[in-house]
């Protein structure tokens, strides 16, 4: 999102250590969902909010053991989970895991804006672009924190 190129962009972004960046006003069309459909209605940007949770996503193991983002980072083995992605059949991939922190800022901010803006439904990018995006992936526990932040049992 750094790069103006890429043409992407987001209205939150929640770092791993819990703090939040706003880029842009609920009120404005941000360009995080791309081509996207949710309930048979596409274009995802033009009707929601987009919240992107810091993680590297799936993670290369090295020769040595140790793993890495697709930057070459060094991502400690007690931050990784090995876990299979609802669209990867059954394939299990190294995953960096969300901090604590972050999730729970996480459910903050989506309680308040949902709340505020009356959003009755949550979707991650790999429920609205599965054949482009693998996001948030299996190390974040989509139905939990939907329940958490929608009040749901």
């Amino acid at each position: 999102m750094c790069n103006p190129n890429a043409k992407a962009s987001a209205h939150l972004v929640i770092h791993l250590d819990g703090t939040a960046t706003q880029l842009a006003p609920f009120n404005r069309v941000a360009w995080h969902a791309g081509k996207s459909v949710w309930k048979r209605r596409s274009n995802c940007n033009s009707f929601s909010i987009g919240i992107e949770l810091t993680n590297p996503g799936p993670l290369t193991k090295l020769a040595n053991g140790k793993f890495a983002d697709c930057n070459g980072r060094s991502v400690p083995a007690s931050q990784v989970a090995m876990l299979a992605h609802k669209l990867d059949k059954g394939a299990q991939k190294p995953w960096m895991i969300y901090p604590a922190v972050q999730i729970s800022a996480a459910v903050d901010i989506a309680k308040a804006i949902c709340q505020t803006y009356g959003i009755a439904e949550i979707a991650g990018h790999d429920d609205i672009a599965p054949t482009r995006k693998r996001d948030p992936g299996p190390a974040f526990a989509m139905d939990p924190f939907v329940s958490r932040v929608l009040g749901r049992k």
